[in-house]
């Protein structure tokens, strides 16, 4: 390891990775800091260092945090991709400035009206663009070009397109009764101020439309947390060639008011009316079916010799031997050095 902060910026995650390591006879060595498990020294100059590198988290995170709020205050966007109607521009200031896109705000508007005057709910709206060939620009990771209610519903309770900017309306909480595992959950006290940017949505049509969220209803949760989807997004389609996604299919209702087992399977969601069905393949694969194949497969195969030659040349060709050779020449002579250094500090 170059660097212990690099391992672990927690001190308990860190002893706690490192007696993992210990379990299985490696030590841990850290060229930069000088630092090697195997020793007295090493483990109390361990100590240490996880501290010194836990404290510069907090303090980073502090610091991070406290510029975002300062960025809002100011009006300025502060998220990553413009939201849609808007796109990113450099006018010359500190940050870059959000600028109306005409051809997405005419979108954004009718989605408005359509919430707010025309009861429409998102996924009703999110149809209604897609059968119309309204396609929307993939921002950041995202690759779908079509709406969805989720999509739209986001839009709906987004203040930006009234010309404000919001900050902390989701914060990251830590699990209870985990240690260091993090979520992230909506707040209604969050910060509104007045942003650099123009309106898309005049005052009244979004008070309309706020007083109509949550009246209707939601969207329930339909699958169960922990579940691990395997091959999701790695199947795909037969028809359109395009990945496949998973979902639930939950059993029926009992006259005892609980419901049967709930089982998951693979389809292609571009057979979806609500994002313009672009697919025909209407098929479900079974998960459970797909994944014990997939599984069995991959069993076979590790025991194939030529399977385990093939890998090993194709991790081969992507590894510079020599670099590696090289690196670790270099890495043994910097150890020597700190350890003399070491030496030279306990005398």
């Amino acid at each position: 390891m170059f660097k212990l902060s690099r391992f672990g910026r927690n001190a308990a995650d860190t002893w706690n990775s490192l007696q993992t390591l210990q379990d299985y006879g490696v030590e841990l060595c850290c060229v930069k800091d000088g630092i090697d498990s195997g020793t007295s020294m090493g483990k109390a100059m361990l100590s240490i260092a996880a501290v010194f590198a836990e404290m510069e988290r907090d303090n980073i995170r502090t610091q991070t945090m406290s510029g975002r709020e300062e960025k809002a205050r100011k009006g300025y966007w502060n998220g990553g991709q413009a939201p849609f109607g808007y796109r990113l521009v450099d006018k010359g200031n500190k940050f870059k400035e959000l600028e109306v896109d005409e051809d997405e705000a005419k979108v954004v508007r009718r989605i408005f009206e359509m919430y707010a005057y025309e009861n429409k709910g998102s996924m009703a709206i999110a149809t209604w663009l897609n059968n119309h060939g309204i396609k929307k620009k993939p921002r950041g990771n995202a690759r779908m070009d079509t709406f969805s209610s989720g999509t739209v519903q986001r839009m709906i309770t987004n203040p930006v397109y009234i010309g404000k900017i919001a900050y902390g309306r989701r914060r990251t909480e830590t699990i209870e009764g985990t240690r260091g595992e993090t979520h992230v959950v909506k707040s209604d006290g969050y910060e509104m101020h007045d942003g650099q940017h123009d309106a898309i949505i005049d005052d009244a049509t979004w008070a309309a439309a706020q007083a109509l969220v949550g009246t209707r209803k939601p969207n329930m949760k339909t699958h169960d947390d922990g579940h691990v989807n395997m091959l999701n997004g790695l199947l795909v389609c037969p028809v359109c060639g395009r990945k496949m996604s998973s979902k639930p299919n939950r059993g029926k209702l009992k006259k005892d008011g609980t419901r049967g087992k709930t089982t998951w399977a693979y389809y292609c969601p571009h057979t979806s009316k609500a994002r313009g069905a672009s697919c025909t393949f209407k098929s479900q694969y079974p998960q459970e079916c797909v994944d014990a194949e997939v599984v069995q497969l991959v069993s076979l195969a590790s025991r194939s010799d030529a399977f385990v030659d093939a890998l090993r040349r194709r991790i081969d060709d992507a590894t510079d031997i020599e670099q590696l050779k090289d690196d670790v020449e270099r890495i043994e002579g910097e150890k020597a050095a700190n350890d003399k250094r070491m030496r030279m500090l306990m005398t």
